[in-house]
């Protein structure tokens, strides 16, 4: 008599992945499992022509990433860049000179002049008498999104100042400045990136951050995407604490909405495109998930 072969849970969950992933149901896939199923799980992987990474976890559980190759390698390619270019820079205050001599960045400056945009434009909404529907919804959302924008400024400056006030050297590095899937190119030799226009040293999480952003956008938020991208990130250059916390906060920053409140003000408002309220919607719709990643993040 035959006797039924068993199939462990965790591979069942695994196979379903799989298929889940091949049916574009998911567009990456972040699962923990026993290590003991690691060879199995990455002949399959093989066989099906899928991109993985694999990170341990303590003796007996590994973290098992499988996707978009390009995605996975797009964040892989940034973190080499990173290490590259990373430089522990000398400030104008110093005496030694041996390193290059740059301005000190601080992110939280640039997003205060976002905050000023922001009021000026809630003052002019406020002001106007007939309204459109989008500045009607535009007016009812405004508020709660530019009082966290304070608050996060408000904690930023607290931490940039502590940092400097430590005297730790904070590594910096020469960042490409708009590292997104618009400017990566893929050729049979591999990865190739172009417009280097707007490179400039900075924290590497300036451009992590608009990578990650622009893709979870995309992903409608989704967290273990999400999980995915920074694991292969961190797989070649692992955040350090405050580049961590750095990247908690531009996330956090309302900066979409920064972004469509801009282009509206600085417009003419006789004629708004449905595009701009099409983009406020999509934006409210995923409010939800983004705080949901967030709190994954700060984990």
């Amino acid at each position: 008599m035959a006797t039924k072969r068993i199939i462990p849970g965790e591979i069942r969950i695994f196979l379903n992945h799989i298929y889940e992933f091949k049916k574009g149901i998911r567009n990456m896939v972040l699962y923990t499992m026993s290590k003991e199923h690691e060879d199995f799980a990455v002949r399959r992987l093989k066989n099906q022509n899928i991109s993985y990474m694999i990170q341990e976890i303590g003796t007996n559980k590994i973290n098992l990433f499988f996707g978009k190759a390009e995605c996975m390698e797009a964040m892989r390619l940034l973190a080499r860049l990173h290490g590259d270019l990373e430089f522990t820079p000398v400030f104008p205050e110093t005496e030694e000179t041996s390193a290059p001599v740059i301005e000190r960045y601080l992110p939280s400056r640039d997003y205060e002049k976002h905050n000023r945009e922001l009021k000026r434009a809630r003052r002019f909404l406020k002001q106007r008498s007939q309204k459109t529907w989008f500045e009607i919804r535009l007016s009812a959302v405004i508020d709660p999104f530019l009082e966290e924008a304070r608050q996060l400024c408000e904690e930023w400056k607290e931490i940039e100042l502590a940092a400097s006030d430590s005297g730790e050297e904070v590594p910096l590095c020469f960042c490409h400045g708009d590292y997104q899937y618009h400017n990566i190119l893929r050729q049979d030799r591999g990865f190739f990136l172009v417009n280097f226009e707007k490179c400039q040293a900075d924290g590497p999480v300036r451009d992590l951050y608009l990578l990650l952003r622009k893709l979870l956008e995309k992903s409608e938020w989704d967290a273990e995407w999400g999980r995915v991208l920074l694991a292969a990130y961190e797989s070649v250059r692992p955040l350090k604490p405050y580049e961590r916390q750095d990247l908690v906060y531009r996330l956090s920053y309302p900066e979409k909405l920064w972004k469509i409140v801009n282009f509206y003000y600085n417009s003419g408002k006789a004629w708004i495109p449905e595009k701009n309220q099409e983009k406020l919607d999509r934006l409210l719709e995923q409010e939800a998930a983004r705080k949901k990643f967030l709190k994954l993040l700060q984990r």
